[in-house]
């Protein structure tokens, strides 16, 4: 959906789209790149396009399916939120889905985000703020150190 409001007027009802009607809306990463105007970034393998896939006509980024897999692998098919818990709860449930390298990549992309948002530098306002509210960190690169999410796994974490 190019550029149009977030359609679900809370978390609970994309988990339902998706259980009822195996339908989850996508808000692109052009049009919503936190409290940033989208700029291409050579760089960021996340903002490369994926030329060979079509969602509702338009050429997704990474970052798009990403945000797809996360959302219906992290959150919908556990019923998770979409709030501190339910996103911790969500990387989580990737750590089994990755191979170790890919979940550093991951971690970093999930649970360092998420961290920011929830907990540092602007957690107070972020805490209830509405998607359209809440601040947003850069996009990052980079892998944290492999003790982040291997720690979890080896402690039995995910199955």
């Amino acid at each position: 959906m190019s550029g149009a409001p977030d359609p679900y007027s809370n978390p609970r009802r994309l988990i339902l789209d998706v259980k009822q009607n195996n339908h989850l809306f996508v808000t692109y990463t052009r049009f919503a790149y936190g409290n940033m105007s989208f700029e291409a970034d050579p760089l960021n393998p996340l903002l490369d396009e994926v030329a060979e896939e079509r969602i509702s006509g338009e050429i997704p980024l990474v970052n798009d399916i990403l945000r797809i897999v996360h959302d219906y692998f992290g959150h919908t098919c556990e019923g998770l939120g979409f709030r501190s818990e339910g996103e911790y709860n969500a990387w989580r449930c990737h750590l089994a889905m990755y191979s170790k390298l890919a979940r550093r990549a991951m971690t970093m992309e999930m649970w360092a985000q998420n961290c920011w948002i929830n907990y540092w530098p602007f957690w107070r306002s972020n805490r209830n703020a509405s998607v359209e509210k809440t601040i947003f960190p850069p996009q990052k690169l980079g892998l944290l150190l492999e003790w982040v999410s291997e720690d979890a796994v080896d402690n039995k974490c995910v199955e």
